[in-house]
């Protein structure tokens, strides 16, 4: 089994010190909704304000897993304000 969720963590940012939840998905496979939502949920006990998701150098995997996990996001399920990185660096 892989770890698709290789990190996620409490970011400050900007002049309001407003925290966000940083969450990255190293790829897309059968355990990827189910890990990455028990991450938005441990960043939700934290209490952030909204949500980095880093797909960035994601191998891609499994296509349904990745419509899940945007489905669970765009239900509104975890997290109100989502921001998605899938560019270079």
């Amino acid at each position: 089994m892989n770890n698709c969720v290789v990190h996620h963590a409490v970011l400050v940012a900007g002049a309001a010190k407003q925290q966000l939840g940083y969450v990255r998905l190293a790829t897309f496979n059968s355990n990827t909704t189910a890990a990455a939502q028990e991450a938005f949920y441990d960043l939700q006990k934290q209490g952030v304000a909204g949500l980095v998701l880093d797909i960035r150098n994601n191998g891609g995997g499994l296509f349904p897993a990745g419509e899940r996990l945007s489905a669970s996001l765009s239900a509104g399920g975890c997290l109100k304000q989502a921001v998605l990185f899938c560019g270079m660096p």
